[in-house]
């Protein structure tokens, strides 16, 4: 499904140019698991917003399916997140005046649906998360948990194929941190939804199907456990 040719990505800091990747090229297949470690600094956040045309490479390719997404426009990018991605970031981005519903429904809000289609969606998603009982309550109405719960919800409202954790566990205590974990993988498994996970997090690497280690903007581990 995804499949990384040999891209760079350089970065200007003042008069310094930082690679922030530097030739790094993978394929992750449908229904894979990963997990995508490394120090901070060695590419896993760029890689990440790579792949899900939140920014744009010097050079290389990146194919989802049969697009390669390092040539299309602005507007087609945005089309391509819509259709295909979800995000899940570490610090929720949730809007803070917004309910829970409110929240989940922003990413059908571009798309032409009726706004009791666009409820009945976001409370589906809220349900699979196990929020039902607080799609009224404020992002600060709940705990660090719940909000990563509704930032998860947020990205499978679209029935993406794709989704890209950035640090999801990175900010919560260990219990928690478990539980979003075992959401991600019941995702994974039982309804074959392609996941990349960015993290310092051994636990995820634990479970993921497969372990990704950048170094300095370069991939120096590629390992896929054989049982599961």
């Amino acid at each position: 499904m995804i499949k990384i040719h040999n891209i760079k990505k350089v970065y200007n800091k003042g008069i310094t140019k930082v690679e922030a990747l530097k030739g790094v090229s993978f394929s992750i297949e449908s229904g894979d698991m990963v997990a995508l470690m490394g120090a901070s600094g060695s590419g896993k956040s760029t890689l990440l917003s790579l792949i899900g045309g939140l920014d744009k490479c010097e050079s290389g390719s990146i194919f989802i399916g049969e697009e390669n997404i390092s040539v299309l426009n602005a507007q087609k990018l945005a089309d391509f997140r819509r259709d295909k991605i979800g995000f899940v970031f570490q610090q929720f981005h949730l809007i803070p005046t917004l309910s829970v519903v409110e929240n989940v429904m922003l990413p059908l809000l571009p798309i032409k649906m009726k706004k009791v289609e666009r409820y009945q969606t976001a409370m589906e998603v809220i349900e699979k998360v196990g929020l039902h009982t607080r799609e009224k309550h404020l992002p600060g109405e709940l705990s660090g948990g719940e909000q990563q719960r509704v930032a998860i919800a947020r990205a499978l409202v679209n029935k993406p194929k794709i989704i890209l954790a950035d640090e999801p566990t990175g900010d919560l205590d260990s219990k928690t941190g478990e539980k979003i974990l075992d959401l991600l993988v019941t995702l994974n498994k039982k309804e074959k939804r392609t996941i990349i996970i960015a993290t310092h997090d051994n636990k995820i690497a634990e479970v993921a199907k497969r372990k990704i280690v950048l170094e300095d903007g370069e991939l120096v581990s590629d390992i896929r456990r054989e049982k599961l």
